[in-house]
C-alpha cells in the first residue's frame, strides 16, 4: 500500500509533469473536439446541461469534468412538479432522500453513494447551509420556484471545497433577464389541503437588474401530525459597475412551522419551528481576458426549535438553536492556452447558542486555500488539484485530486478521478453537553473513481460508473452512561456502480433509466454497515411537444437497507406522473394548468413504520407567465 506522504507526493510530481507537457498548441484542437462533443449531446440535453462550475469553481464544459457529476435544471423542476429541493433530489441517480415524514416541504436529508448525510455539503448561492451543530441540511425546507439549476457532485469534493466528503449539492438561483420584465404566478391544491403558491418578477433596465421571488406550501399532512406552514422570500440584485465589473447581492428568508409525526409506540408528537435568513454579496471583474477575480462575502442565521411531548407522562423535551455564520472568499481564474488554473482563499466563523453544548455557545473557524489547473491536451482534459484547510476543531489537512477525462472519439469519453477528502467533526461531536470529545480527528478518504459514457448507439446516452471510497477513523457514537459520545472508530468501505441511460427524443417523447449499487463495509469486522441504502433504481418516461403539452411518468425503487425492528417495506416502486396543458398564449403571456398524482399505484415503501409513505394523493394548479 502507497502511505499518504508517499502518495500525496505521488500527486504533486504528476500534476506538474503534466503542466511540464502541456501547452497552448493544444488549445485549438481541444475548441474543436469540444464543439464536436457538444453537438452530440445536445441531441440528450440542454445547452444548460453542458456547462458546470463545481467541479474547480470556474465554468467549464461537462465533459471535461473527472468527477462524476448530474445537473438539474429549472425546466426538469417544473417537468417534475416538484415543490422542495428533496423532491428534486428523490430524482437523481445515485441520490437517495430520506423523508421524515412525507409531507411535501417537511424534513428530509439525503444519501449520496453510501455516504450518510453528514457528509454531503449544500450550496445556496456560495452559502454552506449545514447546520454547523451536527453538519446536517434540512433539504425538505429549500423551495424551488427560485433554483436554475442544481449542480450535484457524488464523491468527494475537499480539493475544492474542504469538508465534502460524501459529495457536494451546488443549488445556483435564477436572476434577472438580459432585458425587459418577465414573471411567473401559480397556485395548485392537492388532497389533504395540500396548498402551494409562488410568484415571481424579473426585470432590467440600464446597468441595474432585480428578481424576486415569493411563495409559501400549506399542508395538513400526511401522517400524524405531519402538517406544514412554510413561507418564503428570495431576491436577486445585479449592477453591472463597468463593462467589465458586475455586482451581485442576493437575500433568502424562510419561516416554517411543522409537525414532524405523532408516534404511538412511545406516546410522543415531535414538532419544530425555524426562522433562518442568508445573504450574500459577490463581486466579479474580468481584469483582462486572461484573469478573472470574484470575491464573495456570505452571512447566515438560523434559530430552530424543536420539541417532543410526551403526552402520558405531560413531560416537554425542548431543544433550541441559534447560529450565525459568516464567510469571506476570494478566488482568481486564469485562463491561457490549454489551462484554465483557479486560486483561491476562504475564511469562514459560525457561533452557536444551543442547550446541547457545554457551556450553551460554542463556535468555530476555518481557513482554507486551494488551487487547481485544467489543461486541455488533445482529447485529455487533466485536472490536478489540491487545498490546504485549517480548522478549530480538527486542525489542518491536506486535500489532493486528480482526475482525467479522454474524448477518443467524438460520441465516446472516459472519466477517472482520485481524489483525498474529508469530514470535520462538528460542534456536537466535540462539545456535547452529556459526553464531550476533545480528541476527535478528521474523518478522511481516499476515493477512486472510473466512469464511461457514449451515444455511439443509434437514439441511446449510457453512461456507467464504478467507485471505491476507502474511509478512516469515521465518526461513530457509542454509549457513555446515559448518553452517547462521538469517537474516531473503525474504518469503511463504499463501493458501488451506477449506470444511467436516456433516449434520444422521438415524437417528441424520450425515456431514461438509472441504477445503483453500494456496498458500505466495516473493515474490521468485514460486516455491512446497516442503515444505508443499498441499490436503487429509476424509470423516467417524459413526452414534451415545446408547444402546449408535456407530461412524465416517473418510477424509484429504493432498497433501504434497515435493521428489522425498523418494520420498513420497500418491495415496490413509487411512480408519480404529471402533466401541464397550455390553455392560453398571447405574445409574451401564457397560462397553463397542471396536475400531478403521487404514488399512483398506493404501493409502500420506506424505511421505519413511523414514517410510511402516503398512499395516492393528487393536485392540480394553474401557472401564468409573461
Amino acid at each position: 500500500m502507497i502511505g499518504t506522504g508517499n502518495r500525496f507526493v505521488f500527486f504533486l510530481v504528476l500534476s506538474f509533469l503534466f503542466i511540464l507537457f502541456s501547452s497552448a498548441a493544444f488549445a485549438q484542437d481541444n475548441e474543436q473536439a469540444e464543439d464536436k462533443e457538444k453537438d452530440a449531446l445536445l441531441m440528450y440535453f440542454t445547452e444548460d446541461d453542458l456547462q458546470v462550475v463545481s467541479a474547480t469553481r470556474s465554468l467549464k464544459p461537462i465533459s471535461s469534468v473527472a468527477e462524476n457529476m448530474t445537473v438539474i435544471t429549472a425546466a426538469d423542476i417544473e417537468r417534475m412538479n416538484a415543490h422542495s429541493l428533496a423532491e428534486v433530489l428523490n430524482a437523481v441517480t445515485g441520490v437517495q432522500v430520506d423523508f421524515v415524514p412525507r409531507t411535501p416541504g417537511n424534513t428530509a436529508t439525503t444519501y449520496i453513494q453510501g455516504a450518510n448525510q453528514q457528509y454531503v455539503t449544500v450550496m445556496i448561492d456560495g452559502v454552506v447551509l449545514n447546520q454547523i451543530s451536527n453538519n446536517l441540511t434540512d433539504i425538505g425546507k429549500i423551495p424551488v420556484q427560485h433554483i436554475e439549476r442544481v449542480e450535484i457532485i457524488k464523491g468527494p469534493a475537499s480539493s475544492s471545497w474542504g469538508s465534502a466528503l460524501g459529495g457536494i449539492i451546488n443549488v445556483i438561483t435564477k436572476g434577472p433577464p438580459d432585458k425587459g420584465v418577465a414573471g411567473m404566478a401559480s397556485v395548485s391544491y392537492g388532497s389533504n389541503n395540500t396548498e402551494d403558491y409562488r410568484a415571481e418578477i424579473r426585470g432590467r433596465t440600464g446597468n441595474l437588474g432585480l428578481y424576486l421571488s415569493t411563495g409559501g406550501i400549506h399542508s395538513n399532512g400526511f401522517g400524524l401530525s405531519s402538517d406544514v406552514m412554510n413561507n418564503h422570500v428570495y431576491s436577486k440584485l445585479t449592477y453591472a459597475v463597468t463593462p467589465g465589473t458586475d455586482l451581485l447581492m442576493s437575500l433568502f428568508y424562510l419561516k416554517s412551522r411543522r409537525g414532524l409525526g405523532e408516534f404511538s409506540a412511545w406516546s410522543e408528537i415531535d414538532r419544530d419551528r425555524n426562522e433562518q435568513y442568508f445573504g450574500a454579496i459577490a463581486l466579479t471583474s474580468r481584469m483582462t481576458n486572461e484573469i478573472t477575480l470574484d470575491v464573495l462575502g456570505t452571512a447566515k442565521r438560523e434559530n430552530w426549535y424543536g420539541s417532543l411531548y410526551f403526552y402520558n407522562s405531560g413531560f416537554l423535551d425542548e431543544y433550541r438553536t441559534d447560529e450565525r455564520r459568516y464567510t469571506a472568499s476570494s478566488r482568481v481564474t486564469y485562463k491561457q492556452g490549454a489551462h484554465t488554473v483557479v486560486a483561491g482563499l476562504e475564511y469562514d466563523y459560525g457561533v452557536e447558542k444551543a442547550n446541547g453544548l457545554i457551556d450553551g455557545k460554542q463556535s468555530f473557524t476555518k481557513v482554507g486555500i486551494f488551487v487547481n489547473d485544467t489543461i486541455s491536451v488533445g482529447a485529455f482534459s487533466i485536472t490536478p488539484g489540491i487545498r490546504y484547510d485549517n480548522t478549530n476543531l480538527a486542525g489542518d489537512f491536506i486535500s489532493p485530486s486528480l482526475g482525467v477525462t479522454y474524448k477518443p472519439a467524438r460520441k465516446i469519453l472516459f472519466r477517472v478521478n482520485v481524489a483525498r477528502g474529508f469530514y470535520a467533526p462538528t460542534l456536537l461531536d466535540k462539545y456535547r453537553v452529556e459526553a464531550p470529545n476533545y480528541n476527535l480527528e478528521v474523518t478522511n478518504v481516499w476515493s477512486y473513481q472510473a466512469g464511461a459514457e457514449t451515444s455511439e448507439l443509434k437514439y441511446v446516452w449510457l453512461k456507467a460508473s464504478v467507485f471505491r471510497h476507502d474511509v478512516k477513523d469515521a465518526i461513530t457514537y457509542v454509549p457513555s452512561g446515559s448518553a452517547y459520545q462521538s469517537v474516531n472508530k473503525g474504518n469503511q468501505r463504499m463501493q458501488g456502480f451506477e449506470a444511467e441511460m436516456k433516449t434520444m427524443t422521438v415524437y417528441n417523447t424520450w425515456f431514461s433509466a438509472g441504477a445503483m449499487f453500494v456496498d458500505v463495509r466495516d473493515l474490521s469486522t468485514d460486516r455491512n454497515i446497516k442503515l444505508v441504502p443499498r441499490y436503487a433504481y429509476d424509470l423516467a418516461l417524459n413526452y414534451d411537444d415545446k408547444k402546449s403539452l408535456r407530461a412524465m411518468i416517473r418510477g424509484r425503487y429504493v432498497w433501504w437497507n434497515q435493521y428489522s425492528w425498523s418494520n420498513g417495506r420497500y418491495s415496490s416502486f413509487i411512480f408519480d406522473i404529471s402533466a401541464a396543458k397550455k390553455i392560453y398564449t398571447y405574445g409574451r403571456h401564457s397560462a397553463e394548468i397542471f396536475a400531478a398524482a403521487h404514488n399512483i399505484f398506493n404501493d409502500r415503501q420506506y424505511y421505519f413504520d413511523a414514517y410510511r409513505n402516503p398512499r395516492m394523493w393528487a393536485e392540480i394548479g394553474l401557472r401564468y407567465k409573461f
